[in-house]
């Protein structure tokens, strides 16, 4: 299983390594039921594919695996061409004019008892 031929799923699909699997292909085996048989909607590869829960879960994993792949391109691409923004802290900073808010009520206070 190291070497990926137990597992290969070019080989069951029948497309070669100078190709890329299809988006679509692996779409329409992660959607249909086990036991039935598709229709391949591209060009590469076998033309009817008899569904196993084997191939299934393949064709899974390997869309999870392809969106995990694009997720950690993106965010590295993102961080390699954008400055680093600062984050807001989320404590509260102490207003200036509230403590002379009160000080103007406590003077008030004082005028009115003269």
């Amino acid at each position: 299983m190291a070497d990926g031929r137990n597992w290969s799923l070019r080989r069951e699909l029948d497309i070669p390594e100078t190709k890329p699997i299809p988006k679509t292909l692996l779409r329409k085996i992660a959607e249909a039921k086990v036991g039935s048989t598709i229709h391949n909607p591209t060009k590469t590869g076998k033309r009817r594919i008899h569904v196993t829960r084997k191939l299934r879960d393949k064709a899974i994993w390997t869309l999870v695996l392809e969106h995990v792949r694009e997720r950690v391109h993106h965010k590295r691409h993102h961080r390699k061409h954008h400055k680093k923004r600062k984050k807001k802290s989320h404590k509260r900073k102490k207003r200036k004019h509230h403590h002379r808010r009160e000080e103007g009520i406590l003077e008030k206070a004082v005028r009115m008892v003269r």
